[in-house]
């Protein structure tokens, strides 16, 4: 995205440009970020695989919006094929945004991106293995930023337990892996800080319930806010407008709920069952910190 805007500010911030044949460093101010981050249009950032070969998948991301008198959805660019992520696999997550950068990740790999400049970084893996007749699953992702140590860093809540014939509900640990981008390493934390989001999506069997809090971290303050009576959905994905709750369909279909009118509105967006994960985000020229590991634009 090209800014015409001519900022009289210190210059603090290197943010790295790509191309097909060379890289150009621009320093660009801290207002200049901020102007961005603190933009007002919001975009959706909508995730979808789909079937090539017997076992193989392939993951595209589009980028979506609507104009401010309807709720209709429409692409804003070109799709963009997603790097790195396994093609065995269509259970990836997104997680975020944090300062205008998302994490995806499938069960090994975890990538940075930037919406925005169309950045990722492939982070190191996770070196935490585990004793000889235990595995090691994750159950639990999370990535923020840190005020304090002014980072960006991602969280996964690891479980530890035997692997069969030795597998026993009773022998169990629970590990917290951290992983801190400034520094790009890994290490492993006794305990983690709890943190509540603002809303909860509650899915029973035959309803769905959401739940918002009046005070953030307060949990005597949360309220249940709607009741959805039954849908044939898979799961939630994302609140847009405050008032449309986008669910995929068992079928692999982008639907959206209205939380005022009761309005169920199917799209023209789909993909293999259960492959469909989406985020909301504000563009902004945050950089990510160069490392050891790949970095490249897609285009």
């Amino acid at each position: 995205m090209e800014d015409k805007t001519v900022i009289k500010a210190p210059i603090d911030v290197v943010v790295n440009i790509f191309d097909d044949s060379s890289e150009i460093s621009l320093a660009i101010s801290s207002t200049f970020i901020n102007l961005h981050l603190n933009a007002n249009e919001e975009f959706i950032l909508f995730k979808r695989s789909y079937k090539e070969e017997p076992c193989q998948f392939r993951s595209i991301m589009s980028f979506l919006s609507s104009s401010h008198d309807n709720d209709d959805l429409r692409p804003v660019s070109p799709d963009l094929a997603v790097p790195y992520l396994s093609g065995s696999s269509i259970f990836h997550r997104i997680i975020g945004p944090c300062n205008g950068l998302v994490a995806l990740t499938d069960a090994i790999n975890i990538l940075l991106f930037n919406p925005a400049t169309r950045h990722f970084r492939l982070l190191k893996p996770s070196p935490f293995g585990s004793p000889l007749g235990f595995c090691r699953s994750i159950n639990g992702f999370a990535f923020g930023f840190d005020l304090i140590a002014n980072d960006h860093k991602i969280v996964r809540l690891a479980e530890v337990h035997g692997e069969p014939p030795f597998y026993c509900y009773t022998i169990r640990e629970w590990r917290v892996e951290v992983y801190e981008l400034s520094i790009n390493t890994w290490r492993e934390a006794d305990v983690m800080d709890e943190r509540l989001p603002r809303c909860v999506i509650d899915i029973e069997i035959d309803l769905i319930e959401v739940w918002v809090t009046r005070e953030y971290g307060v949990n005597e303050t949360w309220c249940k806010k709607y009741i959805i009576t039954p849908l044939s959905i898979e799961s939630p994905l994302a609140v847009w407008k405050d008032h449309l709750l986008l669910l995929q369909s068992g079928s692999g279909l982008l639907i959206s709920y209205d939380l005022n009118s009761d309005e169920v509105k199917e799209f023209n967006l789909h993909g293999w069952p259960r492959s469909l994960r989406a985020t909301v985000y504000k563009e902004n020229m945050t950089s990510i910190p160069r490392g050891s590991e790949h970095i490249t634009r897609v285009c």
